[in-house]
């Protein structure tokens, strides 16, 4: 995990969000890279919480996000991926996709069952939403206390799976952002060093702002 100030992160006109994507795809790239793997594009997949009423208790839909990782000017990245993100929420606040969702409500429970037992699981799919997921929240303000104490930061860790092996939280509580990497060994065998050139290219989103 990497604990940071708030103020280290406020970009004018950019999001927290924003600000965490660009710097994850320059240090995910990096890393392929010292691995012997340049990229040649990276995306993530990030989910983005509804506004409509639900009785789901994660009442959101995926977003796949390019992080323009061809851009080497990363203000022009981050400029990018705040415009792809924007675009992405717009559609998938299209009433034709909560029509979709209407349908999958009604769905017989005896078929949603024999559909979950069919599916494949165990191999990796022709197309993906992204390389990595980032889920980013804010948890409010800095009200918290745990054991009597203060709750000075939070965390998050989103699961892997059969598909996805490396993923992102971006959580805020109060003045304090926390990002944290969840990955697999196979995949990312040198998880300090990753976390180093994430808090590199934090400085460095930053910096290029400036």
């Amino acid at each position: 995990m990497l604990v940071v100030d708030v103020d280290d992160l406020r970009i004018p006109g950019k999001t927290v969000t924003v600000v965490a994507l660009t710097a994850i795809s320059r240090a995910l790239a990096d890393y392929l890279a010292e691995c012997g793997e340049r990229p040649e594009r990276l995306g993530t997949a990030l989910p983005m919480a509804l506004p409509a009423p639900s009785p789901a208790r994660n009442n959101y839909r995926g977003l796949s996000i390019d992080l323009h990782v061809n851009e080497p000017d990363l203000r022009i990245r981050a400029n990018l991926i705040a415009d792809e993100l924007a675009a992405r929420r717009e559609r998938a606040l299209n009433p034709l996709l909560s029509a979709q969702d209407r349908v999958g409500e009604v769905v017989p429970a005896v078929l949603a069952v024999r559909d979950v037992d069919r599916a494949d699981l165990d191999n990796v799919p022709a197309t993906l939403d992204g390389n990595t997921v980032v889920s980013s929240v804010y948890r409010g303000p800095a009200d918290l206390a745990f054991a009597g104490a203060p709750v000075l930061f939070t965390g998050g860790f989103p699961a892997l799976g059969s598909v996805m092996h490396l993923t992102h939280g971006v959580h805020g509580i109060g003045e304090t952002i926390t990002l944290s990497v969840h990955s697999d060994p196979r995949v990312v065998p040198d998880p300090d060093r990753y976390l180093q050139l994430l808090a590199e290219s934090l400085d460095a989103v930053v910096a290029a702002h400036r």
